[in-house]
């Protein structure tokens, strides 16, 4: 006995009332809305990661130069630390200062002109140590060693730099420790 074929089932659609064209161009209209939503998020996430790189670089530029800037005020500082071991009245030794003072007065110069633009509150105390290694000189023209007080004056203007670049820096102050 042979098989018997069952009869087809008949099938109703549905219609929704929307035209065919919707449910062709909708799902490729709202990928591509997705898309380009998803590029403008990755282009401002990406544009604000590299602002802050740069940002980030540009601080660690300045920070570096003024590292630079305050070792070039150690040495140009140093002759006047070396000094204390002259004797008054030992004219070559107190002629070699006084010629390594106005070298370090000149860099000093330099120094200050560096720090207007980088760090205007370290100006007037690169200035008052200028100023104190021009008294320096003073003494070595007239063949004396530079006192203790010059000395000491000049280390106290180097420990305000110290203070005043760690400020800048943002580095707890010398005092803190």
């Amino acid at each position: 006995m042979p098989t018997p074929t069952p009869s087809p089932i008949p099938i109703e659609l549905i219609n929704s009332g929307t035209p065919w064209w919707v449910s062709v161009i909708v799902p490729p209209l709202g990928a591509l809305l997705g898309a380009v939503v998803g590029g403008y998020i990755t282009y401002f996430t990406v544009r604000a990661s590299d602002r802050r790189r740069q940002q980030v670089e540009d601080l660690r530029q300045w920070d570096s130069e003024m590292y630079a800037q305050y070792a070039a005020v150690e040495r140009a500082a140093d002759p006047l630390w070396r000094s204390q071991g002259i004797a008054d009245g030992d004219g070559r030794k107190l002629a070699q200062l006084n010629d390594v003072l106005s070298r370090s007065v000149q860099d000093l110069e330099r120094v200050q002109v560096a720090f207007e633009i980088i760090s205007p509150p370290c100006v007037p105390i690169v200035f008052k140590l200028s100023e104190k290694l021009r008294e320096a000189i003073g003494y070595a023209q007239h063949n004396q060693t530079p006192p203790d007080h010059l000395r000491e004056g000049a280390a106290d203007l180097i420990y305000e730099l110290a203070s005043e670049i760690r400020k800048q820096l943002r580095l707890p102050d010398l005092a803190d420790y």
